[in-house]
């Protein structure tokens, strides 16, 4: 692998991680200190900044280092390698995809039963959404940590 590629590759990684992690921290604290009740999409656009920051963080954390460092393979401690991998993979691979799926969902429904009044209106659906992706998260990341794969 060529210098110029490595250190382009660095600091394409290291630049894009930090202004997401910044950007979404921003994001949730805006989401988070919006006066009035918030909407469904709202709460979903809110949680989604969660899984974003993970990810970056991981990268800014993780992955950027041992890529300017470059250390032999054996020398990283395999169960933080683990873990890191696993908790990025809790938000790039499972929370995210299934939040993006929920909102999509909600904004079907905005857009194409506007007129009808819902039933559901008074039920947490949102809610149980959103601790169902994370439910699910945890479970598929608490899977990558087997014995055998340590």
């Amino acid at each position: 692998m060529s210098v110029l590629f490595h250190v382009v590759a660095v600091v394409s990684m290291l630049t894009i991680s930090t202004l997401g992690l910044i950007l979404n921290i921003y994001l949730f604290r805006k989401f988070s200190n919006k006066p009035g009740k918030a909407s469904a999409f709202h709460k979903l656009c809110l949680v989604k900044t969660i899984p974003n920051s993970i990810v970056c963080a991981s990268f800014l954390l993780w992955v950027v280092p041992l890529s300017v460092l470059q250390p032999d393979y054996d020398k990283i401690p395999r169960i933080l390698n683990v873990f890191v991998g696993q908790i990025a993979g809790f938000g790039a691979y499972v929370t995210g995809p299934l939040l993006e799926l929920f909102m999509s969902l909600n904004r079907f429904a905005a857009l194409y039963f506007a007129t009808r009044h819902l039933g559901i209106a008074d039920f947490p659906l949102t809610g149980f959404a959103i601790i169902g992706a994370f439910g699910i998260a945890v479970l598929y990341t608490a899977l990558g940590f087997r014995r055998e794969s340590f």
